[in-house]
C-alpha cells in the first residue's frame, strides 16, 4: 500500500493558523476602512483628485471582499479541522483505491518506495 499519510497534529494547526488568519484580516482591515472612510473629509486632496475613489475602494473592500476572503479561509481552516480527524481513514482507503486502480503505467509508484523524508521547511 502506498504510504500517503499526514501528521495530524499539523493539519489541525494549519486550521487553527486559517481561523487566527481570517480575525487578523478582519482586524487588520477595520483599521484601514476607519481611517479610509476619514479620509475624504480630512485631506486637501490638492492636485489629488483620487481621494474620494480610495474611500468609494475601501467601502466595497470592506463590504464585499474581506468577507468573501474570510469565507474562504475560515472554509479552508474547517476542512484541514475535519481532515486532521478523518485523514488517518481516509489515506488507508485512498492508497488501497490507488493501488487498485492507477494505471502503473502512468503512476510509477511502488508501495513502500517513499524512503527518503520530506525537505524540512523554513
Amino acid at each position: 500500500m502506498t504510504d500517503l499519510s499526514l501528521d495530524p497534529e499539523e493539519l489541525k494547526q494549519g486550521g487553527v493558523s486559517m481561523f487566527a488568519a481570517s480575525d487578523g484580516l478582519y482586524e487588520d482591515f477595520k483599521q484601514v476602512a476607519s481611517e479610509g472612510g476619514a479620509l475624504a473629509g480630512s485631506v486637501d486632496t490638492g492636485a489629488f483628485s483620487g481621494v474620494g475613489e480610495v474611500a468609494q475602494a475601501v467601502e466595497r473592500w470592506e463590504g464585499a471582499i474581506v468577507p468573501g476572503l474570510r469565507g474562504r479561509v475560515e472554509e479552508l481552516g474547517a476542512f484541514l479541522a475535519v481532515y486532521a480527524v478523518q485523514h488517518v481513514d481516509l489515506d488507508a482507503m485512498t492508497a488501497e483505491m490507488f493501488t487498485q486502480y492507477a494505471d502503473p503505467e502512468v503512476f510509477p509508484v511502488e508501495p513502500g518506495s517513499r524512503t527518503t523524508p520530506a525537505p524540512e521547511l523554513p
